[in-house]
């Protein structure tokens, strides 16, 4: 890489840049995140427009990939191949999860409407009945999940995606058992949902009894497989000219008149790791005929016009 045409004012030196090593859980020290922003600067957030083929990555070294959409349900794939179906709402609760030792089928009288669009101060409660079965022993069960979730106000995080402006959404459940009533289970989740992609850049887990969980989002890529291999060539040899040769806030950009597909691609920061290597954060924009979406997240140099999405 040529050094001279990267600006690398933007190092970032708090980092725990050695966690993007091989086998180790990417995260963000805490005090990058939670600055408020004063109520009623940020619009009120409509639900996302997901695409089939987007894949977003995380922290845990996983990922999830929209599969299949059709009015009012998604359904994604995730890096060990198991199923999940959810509604419009991205924060609702699955209709259908696949773990590693159960299935889990749900129905809810949760209405998008509630809760969307996003602004400070809305809130919903409702109601959702969990079917289980045991993969290995067949076994069944059911049981009821109480949910109250409210937008508690706006936020500036910072994540290795990147940084920005969220709701604060907290979604409170506790969980019945349909034989004897018996309240079993209680878990907080907290949502920090970004309008400008989407999606959750941070997802916190918090409950009684057990150690608080945090998953945050590393990037956002686009499907591009199913255009011709001369296009996909060219939107991958954007992105990677992009983060090998521009300064932070300089675009690299091609398009296709013919077709209508166009790319454009902006580093935003540059920083460094403990081994020497080289990540940055970046902005790219892919429009596939059918109008502009934003793709953001970081990529480490693996070598020359090789920037890579890490992966724990």
């Amino acid at each position: 890489m040529n050094i001279n045409k990267v600006s690398l004012h933007g190092t970032i030196a708090l980092l725990a840049l050695a966690t993007l090593n091989a086998c180790q859980t990417i995260s963000m020290p805490s005090d990058f995140n939670g600055v408020p922003i004063a109520a009623g600067t940020m619009a009120p957030a409509g639900l996302p427009a997901n695409r089939v083929g987007d894949k977003y990555y995380y922290s845990n070294g996983s990922f999830n990939k929209i599969e299949k959409i059709s009015p009012g349900r998604i359904e994604w794939i995730n890096n060990r191949k198991r199923k999940s179906i959810t509604i419009s709402d991205p924060m609702a609760p699955q209709l259908y999860l696949e773990t590693s030792t159960r299935e889990y089928t749900k129905q809810t009288d949760a209405s998008v409407g509630d809760l969307w669009p996003l602004t400070v101060g809305k809130s919903s409660s409702f109601t959702t009945n969990v079917k289980f079965k045991s993969k290995d022993s067949g076994k069944e069960g059911k049981f009821k999940q109480l949910w109250r979730c409210s937008v508690d106000g706006a936020e500036r995080v910072r994540v290795l995606a990147g940084t920005f402006d969220t709701y604060r959404v907290s979604c409170t459940r506790r969980s019945r058992s349909t034989s004897n009533g018996k309240l079993f289970y209680r878990q907080t989740v907290i949502y920090h949902y970004a309008p400008e992609i989407g999606h959750h850049v941070r997802y916190e887990s918090r409950t009684k009894g057990k150690t608080p969980y945090t998953r945050e989002l590393i990037g956002v890529r686009p499907d591009i497989k199913f255009l011709s291999d001369k296009t996909a060539k060219n939107i991958r040899h954007t992105f990677q000219d992009a983060l090998e040769n521009y300064q932070n806030d300089k675009s690299a950009s091609w398009s296709d008149k013919k077709t209508g597909v166009k790319t454009t691609t902006t580093p935003v920061q540059t920083f460094q790791k403990s081994d020497g290597k080289f990540c940055r954060n970046y902005k790219q924009i892919v429009n596939q005929g059918d109008g502009d979406r934003l793709y953001v997240g970081v990529a480490c140099r693996e070598g020359k016009l090789k920037w890579l999405t890490p992966r724990r």
